[in-house]
């Protein structure tokens, strides 16, 4: 897997989908909880790592790709 966009009633396992980047992955979305204001989408950009999520309760999105597994050419904006 380099990436994975979702839209529904929630977010998909991402502990199955990013494997060993899972743990990247908490830690970043931790810190990031701590600073986010209200309700706001949650962006993560770290350790290769690009999360985002938001929506609210049965109106789930987001996008997660791992940058050093992104095949050439593939440009994010085309990932929805």
């Amino acid at each position: 897997m380099f990436a994975v966009a979702w839209q529904g009633k929630q977010h998909p396992d991402l502990r199955q989908l990013l494997g060993t980047q899972f743990a990247n992955f908490e830690k970043a979305l931790m810190a990031a909880r701590k600073i986010r204001r209200g309700h706001a989408p949650i962006e993560i950009n770290e350790a290769g790592l690009h999360v985002e999520l938001g929506g609210s309760s049965r109106a789930m999105y987001g996008r997660v790709w791992i940058n050093g597994q992104l095949p050439a050419g593939v440009d994010t904006n085309d990932i929805h």
